[in-house]
Parts: C-alpha cells; sequence; structure tokens
C-alpha cells in the first residue's frame, strides 16, 4: 500500500493526501482548490498510470459545497441550497446536457431533512425528541427504528424483521442481529477505537490502518481476505 502527501503552503496547515495506489497498481489522484481542502478533481488510473478508469470533478461556491460534479463521460450533476446551506435540489444531466432525473429535498422546521422526491432515498422521514428519525415511509413500506435511553440506535424493522444493534463499553457498533439472535454482522475493534474487522455471512474482513504525517489522519484501506 503506497501514499504520498502532498503539504500546503506553511500559513495553511493542511495535510492533503495527493495519491493513493492500490495493491492492484491502481492508482487515485487527488487534487485540491488552491490553498484548502476543498477537492477539485479525483482521477482513477489504472495500473499502466495513463488510462483512466474514471474521474470526476468539482465545482463550489465560496463556502466549498459542491454545487456541480461532471463525470468523465460528461454526465453532471448540479446542486442546489437553501438559505441554510440544506439540498434543496439535485439535478441530474446526461453528457447532451438532457435533463435525467431531478430529486427535490424539504426539511421540518428543525432542519431535519423530511422529504425526498426520487431516487434511492426517496420516501417520507418522521422524527422524535427533535432529531431522531423514527420512521421512513416509502413507495415499499415503512423502516422503523427505536433507541436505547443513551440515543444509540438500537433496532431497526425493515421488510418485517427486527435487527437490534449491540454496542460495546466505548459504544462502539460490534454486532447487528436478526429476531433469532444470530449475528448478521459482527465488528471488531483495536485499542484506538478504529475498526479492524468485519465478519458477515460472505467471511471476514479486515481493515489495515496506515499511518500518515498528522495524528488523527489515520487513513483506513480495505482488505478482503
Amino acid at each position: 500500500m503506497t501514499a504520498t502527501v502532498a503539504l500546503p503552503p506553511k500559513a495553511i496547515l493542511l495535510v492533503l493526501l495527493q495519491e493513493r495506489i492500490l495493491p492492484n497498481g491502481v492508482k487515485t489522484v487527488y487534487e485540491y482548490k488552491e490553498n484548502t481542502d476543498f477537492i477539485e478533481k479525483i482521477t482513477h488510473l489504472a495500473a499502466d498510470g495513463v488510462t483512466v478508469l474514471s474521474e470526476v470533478t468539482y465545482e463550489r461556491n465560496p463556502g466549498g459545497e459542491p454545487t456541480k460534479i461532471t463525470r468523465a463521460d460528461g454526465s453532471y450533476t448540479e446542486i442546489d441550497y437553501d438559505a441554510s446551506f440544506r439540498v434543496k435540489k439535485e439535478s441530474q444531466y446526461d453528457s447532451t446536457g438532457n435533463l435525467v432525473d431531478e430529486i427535490i429535498y424539504s426539511y421540518d422546521a428543525d432542519g431535519n431533512r423530511q422529504t425526498v422526491s426520487s431516487g434511492v432515498a426517496e420516501g417520507t422521514y418522521n422524527y422524535e425528541n427533535t432529531h431522531q428519525l423514527r420512521e421512513v415511509e416509502t413507495v415499499i413500506g415503512t423502516e422503523s427504528y427505536s433507541y436505547d435511553a443513551g440515543g444509540h440506535l438500537e433496532t431497526v424493522i425493515r421488510d418485517g424483521e427486527t435487527l437490534r444493534l449491540e454496542y460495546d463499553e466505548n459504544d462502539q457498533l460490534i454486532a447487528v442481529k436478526d429476531s433469532n439472535g444470530d449475528a448478521v454482522v459482527e465488528y471488531v475493534y483495536d485499542s484506538e477505537g478504529r475498526r479492524v474487522e468485519l465478519k458477515d455471512e460472505t467471511g471476514q474482513r479486515d481493515y489495515l490502518v496506515a499511518q500518515t504525517l498528522a495524528s488523527g489522519l489515520d487513513s483506513p484501506f480495505l482488505i478482503v481476505k
């Protein structure tokens, strides 16, 4: 695993990831807006270092929120925000500029997202205790959530099945179990609280944590055994 980190001018105390090379040789290159940590372009290159597998460029408003995301094939997404910088509309266009899809978002008086007009998140969102998501109503059904006294998500009722979440003494999610008490997925953490292992029906996946130049900026890379 190889990662090269570029340091910006001394006046700005930022540590920015410049490129990442995976074991299979695929390289990801990150470009930033000058003197900021705002990403302007992400390019994925094949092992030959030349062939572009995918590329995404970002246009942003002065606050850094992305307003246009353009892909290598020329298709793009435009994002509009309300006065509170919440996404209110997402317009998706093909490479010729034809509108393919449009997603409208609305919010309640507390700032919670209340409705999504289409897409994978389409539905109506209901809350309790101000910001705790209680249920999501969609065209295929309702998904419900409950919480423990500490505010942790405790159960998820989805497609008629109840999933129960379990935490350790450090409030880290360690398991999700089905209604029979069987583990759907389990997680393991190291002494610093970083997730290092996942077990599910497909097997075990380990997370290798590589140290970067600055404390607190560890970069997790997924290694599948």
